[in-house]
């Protein structure tokens, strides 16, 4: 049985998920609504109480920054939906993606590419439709910090036109990096396939890494 100690810890990690969480939907979609007075309060527990203590000993059993867990998270899961529960956090599923990418990226090169993802996702949130008709549209815009393999890649619908302007260069990325290239080839076999097909193989059978 956990000493009194080990319980404050993982009720302190707890409140910490709990606020990151609210903080971050507020940031990205301006409201966190359902984050109540605290994780507990004289209404009593919230209603995501034991999500966020989930995510507090996956936290404390993986060394996992708490702040790098939710944000990257909700990058990875934001791409198939648009508003993520705590709950979809706390499941087995969203914790083997995040150590799976961690992985096979490195925390430098997760961090860059989550840093894009939410950034994306923020001006979609906000700009579309009023400054930019699609995704698309917000990844065509070269004055925007998006890297070409990002450009190509990470777009919800596959785009002719982001191939044309940046395939060749997001091909010179995938060409000099192999843990990128490991990564994209795991994480986007479609979008790869295609870049290849109209820039040359990549990796060890082809004339890339």
């Amino acid at each position: 049985m956990a000493n009194a100690e080990e319980l404050l810890r993982v009720e302190n990690l707890a409140r910490m998920f709990w606020e990151i969480y609210y903080d971050e939907m507020l940031n990205r979609f301006g409201s966190d609504a359902g984050r109540g007075n605290g994780l507990t309060s004289c209404n009593g527990m919230h209603r995501f109480y034991k999500a966020f203590k989930d995510m507090a000993a996956y936290s404390i059993e993986y060394s996992i920054d708490p702040y790098d867990y939710i944000t990257a998270s909700l990058n990875l899961l934001n791409r198939e939906y648009r508003y993520i529960t705590p709950r979809d956090l706390a499941n087995g599923d969203a914790l083997k993606r995040y150590l799976d990418n961690l992985k096979e990226m490195g925390p430098s090169m997760l961090s860059e590419w989550n840093a894009q993802t939410a950034a994306l996702i923020e001006k979609s949130c906000r700009l579309i439709p009023a400054t930019y008709k699609d995704e698309e549209d917000i990844l065509l815009n070269g004055q925007l910090a998006f890297t070409s393999v990002f450009r190509t890649m990470a777009s919800k619908t596959e785009s002719d036109k982001l191939l044309s302007i940046y395939g060749k260069d997001a091909w010179s990325e995938l060409h000099k990096d192999v843990k990128l290239l490991e990564f994209i080839r795991a994480e986007y076999p479609d979008r790869l396939a295609s870049l290849e097909r109209r820039f040359g193989k990549l990796g060890i059978h082809g004339t890339g890494v």
